[in-house]
């Protein structure tokens, strides 16, 4: 592992919040730790004076505005030769503790190639909700943070505001591409180059580091966005993709995702692009085994260096086995289809027994839309519910009807919405007393459907996985899919209880085995009624008789916990210890 770092920081201006990341820097980073490079880009706000004036520094003066990719690149040529090199915004300020921290991820695995922290303000779900008000409030959370421990995450592509390079993987993939000068799009395009050399990106949720954000560009919002414009079509002439389009991850589809963390999951998503929502399905579920269709062969490229991606049209054959995957994701595709009716019935083929279909489709009933066609409009646009490639148009009676046809006997509706402006509102509400629709205003507000397609009703899945455990016992997997299936639901939960009743006593154990995993998952009133029912199919069973006892302990209630405890035939040291100091507590209160 590195033992030291090279902390490159450009300045233009802004001298006080240069001097408030210097003074974070010296004040939480261990001296001996890093050096730290700063390179003026022509700062005429007495920057450069100020910064002659530290004795800590290497300092390179331009006599120009030479842009951000160029002036890291000179910083990195002024650095040690054997240094790891932290590229660092001087509108930030750091944390204790966050240069070992991003270190130690840094050096986990040879793999890893860069890594960077959360913060308050950044782009690509970087960023988490803040509390504080003040910078003693922000280092108190960013050190209960730390104490968190929340661990790390691998990602597409880290914000270039802090990422730290590891010093191998940077003499393989070179420095910085100096066409997006003056700045933007440098740090995706790097980590592109840092994915295509073999590299991991982590993003480290343990380190916090507070970001102010655009002090650059933020005084010319028109000169920031033609810039951002030109870049982005850089990027795109340069990888042939859209770095935003094809990076997105989908947290509204996965988050429809009913398994345990540790189920092993087969995962299909149609038009993956770059792979982001994969990619955080396998940061989510350690065990899933990630599959791709991408027909874009440059981003199918980076998704394929964690996924099994091919480039097999949907619209025809397949090269899949039948009944393979647990879950298939349509995420905004099947408006672009020629054919999606028979996309969807071919699809299914695919999906095991209990297999879920994750679709994400827009909504062509949107108050936006209406407004316009009120005002005799329909224009195409290159994103939005008009996307000039989209080729099929749904409200929801078209697309539950598509999903029935198709075999699918459950189709579970969720929505994304946007702000309404007061025009549209109040055009929503006069519509609404002339539409036959009872929810009209619902459909109407609702600017994309979230659907969850199962070949059966969730009674008929819960049926099918109590034959299961009646035939194969304590399965985990088949456990905690069961689990999953009801724990958001109080009354599929009661009928599960039945269901698994009907079997006898055999499935006592698994009774008990589902008290674990709700104990696991920390969702406790669920416990009691399942042991409940383990003792309604054996008074005597031992196992049951011995959780109920000590779980009504945990709760505080010892005289009800004893007369269970005291039920039991052989008791040990530990069961005795306990009886004890039930006892003890009752004649305490």
């Amino acid at each position: 592992m590195s033992c030291k770092t090279s902390i490159v920081i450009l300045t233009y201006n802004q001298l006080d919040y240069t001097k408030l990341c210097l003074e974070s820097i010296r004040t939480y980073t261990p001296s001996e730790s890093y050096e730290l490079i700063v390179v003026d880009n022509a700062s005429t706000d007495g920057t450069r004076e100020w910064l002659q004036q530290q004795k800590d520094l290497k300092l390179l003066l331009n006599n120009d505005n030479v842009g951000f990719p160029k002036g890291c690149n000179q910083g990195i040529e002024m650095s040690e030769s054997d240094t790891d090199i932290l590229l660092l915004n001087n509108d930030t300020i750091v944390t204790e503790g966050w240069l070992e921290r991003l270190q130690a991820q840094l050096h986990s695995v040879p793999e890893i190639g860069a890594v960077g922290p959360i913060t308050n303000n950044a782009a690509y779900y970087q960023t988490v909700p803040v509390p504080y008000q003040t910078l003693d409030e922000m280092q108190a959370f960013s050190a209960e943070l730390a104490r968190k421990n929340e661990g790390a995450e691998r990602r597409l592509k880290l914000i270039g505001f802090c990422m730290l390079i590891k010093r191998k993987a940077l003499l393989e993939t070179g420095l910085l591409d100096e066409q997006f000068s003056p700045g933007n799009y440098e740090d995706d395009d790097y980590s592109m180059r840092l994915t295509m050399s073999g590299y991991q990106l982590w993003l480290c949720r343990n380190t916090f580091i507070h970001h102010f954000g655009g002090t650059s560009f933020g005084q010319k919002p028109q000169a920031y966005y033609d810039l951002m414009k030109r870049n982005e079509k850089l990027f795109e002439g340069k990888w042939g993709f859209n770095p935003a389009y094809s990076c997105y991850i989908r947290h509204e589809i996965i988050s429809t995702i009913q398994a345990h963390p540790d189920a092993r999951i087969r995962v299909l998503e149609v038009g993956c692009a770059c792979g982001g929502t994969l990619l955080n399905i396998k940061h989510l579920f350690k065990n899933a085994e990630l599959h791709g269709i991408e027909l874009n062969e440059h981003s199918a490229k980076i998704a394929a260096t964690f996924a099994q991606v091919r480039a097999d049209n949907i619209e025809q054959q397949m090269s899949y086995d039948e009944g393979y995957f647990d879950y298939i994701i349509f995420a905004d595709v099947l408006e672009h289809l020629i054919d999606p009716w028979l996309v969807v019935r071919n699809m299914k083929r695919y999906l095991k027994p209990r297999g879920q279909m994750l679709v994400s489709l827009p909504n062509v009933m949107h108050i936006s839309i209406l407004q316009d066609l009120l005002n005799g409009k329909w224009e195409y646009a290159d994103a939005g519910l008009l996307d000039r490639t989209h080729m099929r148009f749904f409200t929801k009676q078209q697309l539950v009807e598509m999903f029935n046809d198709a075999g699918f006997s459950q189709v579970d509706l969720g929505s994304s919405r946007i702000p309404l402006s007061i025009e549209q509102q109040g055009l929503l509400d006069r519509l609404s007393t002339l539409s036959r629709l009872s929810d009209f205003s619902d459909q109407a507000s609702t600017y994309q459907y979230i659907v969850r397609l199962r070949q059966q009703a969730p009674v008929q899945e819960v049926d099918l996985l109590a034959q299961l455990l009646a035939a194969q016992g304590s399965s985990k997997a088949i456990v905690q899919e069961l689990a999953s299936l009801v724990k958001d639901d109080s009354e599929l939960f009661q009928y599960a209880i039945a269901s698994l009743s009907n079997y006898g006593k055999a499935m006592i154990p698994i009774l008990n085995s589902l008290c674990d995993t709700f104990i696991e998952w920390n969702d406790l009133e669920k416990i009691i009624p399942l042991l409940q029912q383990a003792l309604v199919l054996d008074p005597q069973h031992q196992l049951t008789v011995f959780n109920l006892g000590a779980f009504l302990y945990h709760l505080g209630e010892h005289r009800l916990a004893l007369t269970y405890l005291n039920q039991l035939k052989h008791r040990d040291e530990a069961i005795e210890s306990l009886i004890q100091d039930a006892e003890q507590r009752l004649i305490l209160s």
